[in-house]
């Protein structure tokens, strides 16, 4: 899954709100910093309450202009299998919450395919995901290095839509793998895999409320990553943490003194 750090950096702040807006300054400055030396930036955004909400952070902040919004290229990590404009897809409830905003160059907004681009063949639309990916990087099997990839938990450690004990969290190829059956509504579903998420260069955990505390104390131990894929995934420059007190309610001591900065 490439060279990676080992380093991780865990922030704890008091509410699930101070924590969305401590991440969304972090992506603004990140992005507006790394445009300083490269022509392009890509990141990758999460769903869930805690991602969405970290999107409208960004909106909100008077530095979101600072940063180049047509250089940069957006993904999602997964994606639920409906149609192109159902309220459950990750990519509506990002428009709404701050891309529809933004003066993207729509060319660079790699939505995931919908039922309504490839009718009922989520295989070849997971394919298509990947070959998507495989253009970006420039190179055929080889998904880009993301420069921010986004990342929610669930309670039972799962991330994107790689599921504790699941075919796909097993799955060692570059680019997306089709979801049959995930534990959690709808069941079909395309997500990353871990090695594809692994290329990231900064990979961030976003959590908030107690019912992350258990998952969020796991993968800091380093339960074994099929048990909990949130274990597995990893940057290459960095790996961080953004929490609120209640997520971070069953970290002991050891954990803090490690990880906390």
């Amino acid at each position: 899954m490439g060279s990676q750090v080992l380093t991780i950096e865990l922030s704890v702040f008091p509410n699930k709100e101070l924590t969305a807006g401590a991440l969304a300054e972090s992506i603004v400055d990140s992005l507006a910093a790394i445009l300083l030396e490269q022509d392009e930036a890509h990141i990758v955004l999460t769903g869930g309450t805690m991602g969405i909400a970290t999107l409208e952070a960004v909106a909100t902040l008077p530095t979101v202009a600072s940063v180049a919004w047509d250089r940069v290229h957006v993904w999602w990590g997964d994606e639920r299998w409906v149609a192109a404009d159902s309220e459950d897809r990750n990519d509506k409830q990002a428009e709404d919450a701050l891309l529809s905003g933004l003066p993207l160059d729509r060319a660079k907004v790699h939505r995931v395919p919908s039922t309504t681009d490839f009718s009922d063949d989520l295989d070849d639309a997971a394919l298509a995901y990947g070959q998507e990916m495989y253009r970006a990087s420039g190179e055929e099997g080889t998904t880009p290095e993301f420069d921010i990839l986004l990342l929610g938990i669930g309670p039972d450690g799962h991330i994107a839509s790689l599921f504790p004990g699941r075919a796909q969290v097993y799955d060692k190829v570059q680019g997306a793998v089709p979801v049959y059956d995930s534990p959690k509504p709808p069941p079909e579903r395309i997500s990353m895999t871990l090695p594809t998420i692994n290329r990231a260069k900064r990979i961030w955990f976003v959590a908030g409320g107690a019912d992350k505390a258990t998952a969020v104390h796991l993968a800091l131990r380093g339960l074994w990553f099929v048990d909990l894929p949130a274990s597995g995934a990893k940057g290459t420059l960095e790996t961080r943490w953004f929490i609120d007190e209640s997520a971070a309610s069953e970290l002991d001591d050891e954990i803090r003194a490690e990880y906390q900065d």
